[in-house]
């Protein structure tokens, strides 16, 4: 057995009274180290477990929880999904603006997408309007695509935004974005073009 020395250079555990002071004290110690992993261990696996329960709800990246977060500030209404392949995504509704589906894509690319219907088919009139559009656009591509269920077109608009999350750059984004679908009204003859008949 090692003898620890105290100042005077007298061994501590040389004498019955040292040795049973120096005992407890060890022992305090190590109950106390004991009982402070046990609860740390405890803390370590409750967050976890509410991390991992918060990721499971919401199952977005910091980037897609901001945007939801500033479109809900704008008076969007978020619903979280998971595609057939388990990316998430959400669908942000609105009364008053067009519904947007946003799914991020590799990190910093977050897609976003607006489908409005027409029951009218496809015609020159409308790739003419099309090509017109895109060139007058500030941020979104719009296109057109057939659709066999609703028996008509579906007039659809993207934007990528890149980076992560800017509360300045996102209003920015989305602001150019929601402009680019409310001037196709004021375009030349789009509600004769894709609404009536």
């Amino acid at each position: 057995m090692s003898v620890f020395r105290n100042h005077r250079g007298h061994g501590i555990f040389n004498n019955k009274k040292g040795d049973c002071y120096m005992k407890r004290i060890i022992f305090g110690l190590i109950i106390f180290f004991c009982f402070n992993s046990f609860f740390a261990l405890i803390e370590v696996s409750t967050a976890g477990e509410q991390e991992k329960d918060v990721k499971v709800k919401s199952n977005m990246n910091s980037t897609m929880e901001q945007i939801a977060k500033h479109l809900e500030f704008l008076g969007y209404k978020i619903e979280t999904k998971v595609d057939s392949g388990g990316k998430p995504y959400f669908i942000a509704y609105n009364s008053t603006a067009n519904d947007i589906v946003v799914t991020p894509y590799e990190p910093n690319f977050t897609f976003f997408q607006t489908t409005l219907t027409s029951v009218k088919s496809p015609s020159s009139d409308m790739d003419a309007f099309v090509n017109k559009a895109n060139g007058s656009f500030y941020i979104a591509r719009f296109y057109y695509e057939t659709n066999e269920k609703i028996k008509g077109t579906m007039l659809r608009f993207d934007a990528i935004y890149t980076g992560e999350y800017s509360k300045e750059s996102f209003g920015k984004f989305i602001d150019m974005f929601r402009h680019d679908q409310d001037m196709i009204r004021s375009m030349g003859n789009y509600n004769k073009i894709f609404l009536e008949d």
